[in-house]
């Protein structure tokens, strides 16, 4: 009688703990990626340049994101000055309307210099420590959604070799003044 009671004792708290397990699934991760031609690469971080010698509205920022195996060299100032590693980085020149990062709205590829325009943007393999390789993106846009300091930013481009690019990126960009 004990081990029959023993036993249902113990399959009520097993069944009580895998029902408790399945409540307590965590919330889904924003991907963070790039994506080449169906490739995924998981996306480490980025950062903003900006440039004050272009004082007036728009203001021309470089946003560049990186995907794992890279890292940034800096120089004396802290300004970043190059890249080591193994992976990929995307780079955009970008016109905002914000002086301390990126304005929320789509930005697209446009020489136009107006708020929200894309200008030179590449894709840009790491191998080796060598950054010397540029691929040019014919097309891209990508809609940045601010949080305060979290940027939330989702794109897609096309490089000068055809290749479809898509990258998602959710977290902090650090924001970097060219003196």
């Amino acid at each position: 009688m004990r081990t029959r009671i023993l036993i249902a004792s113990l399959s009520v708290l097993l069944i009580s703990a895998a029902c408790s397990k399945e409540e307590e699934k965590p919330e889904p991760r924003f991907p963070q990626e790039l994506i080449i031609d169906g490739e995924r690469f998981p996306m480490e971080a980025g950062f903003i340049m900006h440039f004050p010698d272009a004082n007036a509205s728009p203001y021309s920022q470089e946003m560049v994101l990186y995907t794992e195996g890279i890292s940034i060299d800096y120089d004396s100032t802290g300004f970043p000055s190059g890249v080591k590693g193994h992976g990929y980085f995307l780079a955009f020149e970008a016109w905002s309307s914000d002086s301390l990062g990126l304005a929320e709205g789509v930005y697209r590829l446009d020489t136009a210099r107006s708020p929200f325009s894309l200008g030179l943007s590449s894709l840009n393999p790491v191998v080796f420590n060598n950054s010397d390789l540029w691929f040019i993106l014919q097309s891209a846009e990508f809609e940045v959604i601010r949080d305060g300091e979290t940027y939330t930013i989702v794109g897609v481009a096309k490089d000068e070799n055809d290749l479809d690019i898509q990258f998602s990126y959710q977290g902090s960009l650090d924001f970097h003044r060219e003196r």
